[in-house]
């Protein structure tokens, strides 16, 4: 059992601080490589999103009630593929302290491929389809993971 698992199911609270962690790790290398256009610390770009089931998710809505991850991802991305079980776990154990939402950047994607691929791995978190690249660019991204 990993320890990702492990903290999981013995407390939120470690799990939220766990996933903080390699969030503000993942933005720190980033920054410290000069590549990253969203910094630690800045407020979020506000951002209206509607998953493939329909639901909607707007950050003036989500603002103060909990904390929001977004997983920004591709079906090819070997990295991205390596991180959705962690995405998953994290949306089935923390969804009343964490709002999970993974953001498929859209470029060379499909929706009918994102289906199929969530479909096999029998992941249910939210789900967005970036296909204009709206938030790519909103965040001021250069890659996934």
């Amino acid at each position: 059992m990993s320890t990702y698992t492990t903290q999981a199911k013995t407390g939120g609270n470690r799990l939220t601080a766990k996933v903080a962690g390699l969030i503000l790790g993942a933005m720190t290398l980033w920054s410290g490589l000069g590549w990253a256009g969203t910094q630690v610390g800045d407020m979020a770009p506000e951002f209206t999103l509607t998953s493939l089931s329909g639901e909607t998710f707007s950050s003036q809505k989500l603002k103060g009630d909990k904390a929001v991850y977004l997983k920004f991802w591709a079906t090819w991305c070997s990295y991205c593929q390596e991180e959705m079980p962690h995405a998953q776990e994290t949306f089935e154990h923390a969804n009343d302290e964490l709002q999970v939402i993974t953001v498929n950047v859209g470029f060379n994607d499909s929706i009918k491929r994102v289906n199929r691929y969530f479909g096999k791995h029998k992941y249910t978190l939210p789900v967005v389809f970036d296909g204009e690249g709206e938030m790519f660019r909103q965040f001021e991204l250069y890659g996934t993971p």
